[in-house]
């Protein structure tokens, strides 16, 4: 039986209660930094960095790529089960 909680608090989806592996794909400013300071206490996510300053490296579930390889952010989201994605904060399009 699949349950949706649908507060602010939680950005998770409950099933048979196992807490589903969440990717944080994350740009500059600062939303990203107060979203993760929320999901730190599940421990069930995976960041996908596209900072220029690699501002999340020091977390141990990050992963640092830029804009350019979604290819690779999209195999990094699927090898670790990611079932819900949240996009937060700003990326810079590459100038041409």
């Amino acid at each position: 039986m699949l349950l949706l909680k649908k507060t602010k608090k939680e950005l998770f989806v409950h099933h048979k209660d196992n807490i589903i592996m969440i990717g944080l794909i994350f740009g500059e400013t600062d939303f990203p930094k107060q979203i993760l300071k929320k999901i730190k206490r599940k421990k069930k996510y995976l960041i996908i960095d596209l900072t220029k300053n690699k501002i999340f490296k020091k977390d141990r579930n990050s992963y640092s790529v830029s804009l350019g390889q979604f290819g690779k952010i999209i195999n990094i989201l699927n090898v670790n089960k990611c079932k819900k994605v949240l996009f937060a904060g700003k990326v810079k399009k590459p100038k041409l």
